[in-house]
């Protein structure tokens, strides 16, 4: 989760900027850095006709960091370098065979040509996977389903986005995505919404082997299934070292993903009751941390008491650490899959 959501705070590059100088030629020019029409120049053959998409997605690239609202009051400004209206734009974002997940990862893998050439090096590299809630206000959108916000604590309207983004040290980069709904339990309210909702919904027929029909249907394929897709993905092209979960994604599956693509997994586990094999015999977490009670160490610089003991768990290997912060604090539980 990002620390700040306000994508207009660009106080980091206004010293590059001369007052009379065309910000969005300045912008556009530094992509060229990134070798940005390199990356997605496979793209261009699916349009056709009109503007190239290169050309579209730099101008969407750039238009936070110009102070513009959106795209529509750039296009009216005298700094647009192109003649094109927001219609190429919303038609380009509309194509079935937009392929983005493969131009996601070459962009990662350039990004991190560009730092190794440019001195910065970083010792590890971390996957990151993990879901957001999408909220949203209308029954009509195609997909859309009511889903349960655990921050305010009620069910919402909106999509069930899973991101697994990239960090190599530096910077955060998002390499794949996927959208899920629910359908819920109840047969008389499909996807929690009345029947007269549901049925009113959007709905467009694409063909199943475009990349826009294989992202519709992984809308109701379960997060864990798909996360393990875009990891096998991601991993093969990208050099990963760590892959980080919360306890949600942690489970058999996972654990026996992480061994065959060669990264090494850390994710919190749930204090239930689920049984780990220690010295030929099964046990809860609640009975592990009685019985290993003399096996705690203490960090003073966190007021943390923690175990380190290695485990099994449904067949796999894991080194869990048990920790507790403070004196009436409550045991967690982290497990590191080598």
């Amino acid at each position: 989760m990002l620390h700040s959501k306000d994508t207009n705070r660009i106080s980091e590059i206004k010293t590059q900027f001369d007052s009379k100088e065309n910000k969005t030629l300045r912008l556009l020019n530094w992509l060229s850095f990134f070798e940005f029409k390199s990356i997605y120049k496979s793209l261009d053959p699916v349009k056709k006709k009109g503007f190239k998409i290169t050309d579209l997605l730099g101008m969407l690239l750039i238009v936070p960091f110009t102070g513009k609202t959106n795209m529509h009051s750039l296009l009216q400004s005298s700094s647009t370098p192109l003649t094109a209206r927001k219609d190429s734009f919303y038609r380009m974002k509309k194509m079935h065979e937009m392929g983005e997940a493969a131009v996601w990862i070459r962009w990662s893998i350039c990004k991190n040509l560009l730092s190794q050439r440019n001195g910065y090096c970083s010792r590890t590299s971390d996957a990151v996977i993990d879901d957001s809630l999408l909220t949203k206000s209308g029954t009509i959108m195609e997909n859309i389903s009511r889903l349960w916000d655990h921050v305010s604590m009620r069910y919402v309207l909106g999509y069930r986005m899973l991101v697994l983004g990239y960090f190599d040290g530096k910077s955060f980069l998002p390499v794949s995505f996927s959208l899920h709904r629910e359908k819920g339990k109840r047969e008389a309210s499909p996807y929690g919404l009345k029947r007269m909702e549901y049925q009113g919904q959007y709905h467009k027929q694409r063909n199943a082997d475009s990349p826009a029909g294989k992202r519709t249907a992984e809308i109701d394929k379960d997060k864990i299934t798909t996360a393990i897709r875009m990891i096998k993905q991601s991993c093969g092209s990208l050099e990963v070292d760590y892959l980080l979960m919360d306890s949600w994604f942690t489970c058999e599956k996972m654990l026996a993903c992480a061994h065959p693509v060669k990264v090494k997994l850390i994710g919190m586990m749930k204090m239930g009751n689920a049984r780990y094999l220690f010295r030929g015999k099964e046990y809860m977490v609640k009975e592990l941390i009685v019985l290993l009670k003399k096996e705690q160490k203490r960090c003073r610089k966190l007021s943390a008491m923690y175990i380190e003991v290695p485990l099994f768990y449904k067949g796999n290997a894991v080194k869990p650490l048990f920790s507790k912060f403070g004196r009436n604090g409550n045991w967690q539980l982290l497990c590191l899959r080598t």
